[in-house]
This record gives C-alpha cells, sequence and structure tokens, in this order.
C-alpha cells in the first residue's frame, strides 16, 4: 500500500496544477500507516530472530507482549478509517484521480485487489495475531518456559482484538454504505457516505399503484435516514432513487392489515 499507493500519490499532491490531490488529503487517506508498517516489520524481524533460538528457550510471548503497547498506533488508524474512506469517495468524482487510482490498482503488484482492501487489512491484523497465537499454545507443552507468557499475551492480544473488531464492524458498515453508493443511482439530494450514518437493513416493499399494478420498491434503512429505491431493469444490483424520508421527522405507527 505505501510503495503503490502512499507515496507515488504523495509526490503529486500539493497546491500545484496537475496535482491528484491535497497533502493533507493523502494524510486523510493513510493516516500513520507508515508507523503501523514499522512496527510490524520489527514484529517480523524479533519473531525471525527468536525462532534461531533454541526451542527449549524461545520466549516469543514477550514479542506480543511488547507490540500489545503499540495499541495506540492502530487506535488512531481505526478512528481515521471512515474519513479515508470518505476521502477517497470524494477524490474518485475528480476525472484525473479516477483515472491514476484504475491504472494503479491494475498493477500486478495489487494482485487484483483496490486500495479499499489494502486500507482495512491492518485493522484485520490484530485478529489473525491472535489466532497465531492459540495455535502456539496449543502445540506448547506447559512445562515450557513460554506456556504461561503465551497465555499472557493471547490475552493482551484479545483485548486489543476486541477494541478492533467493534471497530472492524463499523468499518465494515461504511463499506456497505459505499456500495451501496455505487449501486444508487438518480439526483440524490445528499451525500450517502457520512462519517456518522449506519447502515441497518435493507427489505423489499410491494407498492400497490392506482391501476391496481404491485410495483416492488427497495427499501433501505439507514440510522439517521430510509431510502425507497426501485431495481433497474435488466441491470443487475443497480437501483433507481425515488425517495427518502428523514428519521428524526418521521413517526412509525402499527396499522392494522386491510386485507389486500
Amino acid at each position: 500500500m505505501l510503495e503503490v499507493f502512499q507515496k507515488p500519490l504523495s509526490v503529486r499532491s500539493g497546491p500545484f496544477p496537475g496535482s491528484l490531490c491535497s497533502t493533507e488529503q493523502v494524510g486523510y487517506l493513510f493516516a500513520n500507516a507508515e508507523r503501523i508498517y514499522t512496527v510490524s516489520n520489527d514484529v517480523l524481524r524479533s519473531l525471525e530472530a527468536e525462532i534461531n533460538v533454541p526451542i527449549q528457550r524461545q520466549r516469543i510471548s514477550r514479542i506480543f507482549l511488547e507490540f500489545a503497547r503499540h495499541l495506540k498506533l492502530y487506535e488512531e488508524y481505526v478512528n481515521n478509517y471512515e474519513r479515508a474512506l470518505a476521502t477517497l469517495e470524494t477524490l474518485k468524482k475528480k476525472d484525473a484521480f479516477a483515472q491514476w487510482l484504475e491504472s494503479t490498482e491494475a498493477k500486478t503488484e495489487c494482485a487484483g485487489h483496490n486500495l479499499y482492501d489494502f486500507l482495512v487489512t491492518p485493522i484485520q491484523r490484530i485478529p489473525r495475531y491472535e489466532l497465531l497465537l492459540r495455535e502456539l499454545i496449543n502445540y506448547t507443552d506447559e512445562s515450557h518456559v513460554d506456556y504461561q507468557g503465551l497465555g499472557a499475551a493471547l490475552q493482551s492480544m484479545k483485548d486489543v482484538g476486541e477494541y478492533l473488531n467493534e471497530s472492524k464492524r463499523r468499518a465494515e458498515n461504511m463499506a456497505k454504505i459505499r456500495q451501496l453508493s455505487e449501486q444508487l443511482h438518480g439526483r440524490l439530494p445528499f451525500t450517502l457516505i457520512e462519517p456518522q450514518r449506519r447502515f441497518i437493513r435493507e427489505g423489499v416493499l410491494s407498492v400497490r399503484e392506482d391501476s391496481g399494478t404491485p410495483n416492488p420498491r427497495v427499501l433501505l434503512l439507514f440510522n439517521d435516514i430510509l431510502i425507497i429505491a426501485s431495481r433497474r431493469l435488466f441491470i443487475l444490483n443497480e437501483l433507481v432513487y425515488k425517495s427518502h424520508f428523514q428519521l428524526y421527522r418521521t413517526i412509525a405507527r402499527d396499522i392494522a392489515s386491510t386485507g389486500m
């Protein structure tokens, strides 16, 4: 992500003609990813060095216990994640940036992944460390010098993981909203992607026209808004905006069925 996206984009950012974005927007996109990369490399080097120690004296746990102290690095990245997605959505509306992004994502180094995939990777890292420690404990004898330490390291990763799992859920929810923003066509009188917005549920409602013909509508429920849309004929996964309701102005009531 840093070599393929951040560094080339930093070179082409700034207040000059032909720039793809501002320096500030580059900061919003990648936050402290470079510092996280440095810490991750340190963990990798420490693990490689510890593997060369005789197995009876290996203390892998201390590497992860030290690593757990860097939680604030991940907290900063996670807290910025939604702003990163919103910034990316804004930049994609610029033709020059959209073209650069498309050509960059097509590079062999990306292996078919887009920038969204790379941005979420640091958030997924801690749960993978937790899985690794579970496996190490399973294959470590209780008499080993590091057995108790591995248990402590696992608990540290679980504590960090619980926090990041909640952050990941928010990130995935934002990704769902981004997906809907790409599927939804028509003149929306508002921006769908907002930092405080949460997607809740999608459903289909049959609306009966004056002629008596049922007309299906797709309802998209968020924490602050309800969007009514229709599916585009012959085009898979595309929606057409029809109307919306602000929930703070809306009252929901149960009504008796008419049997129709």
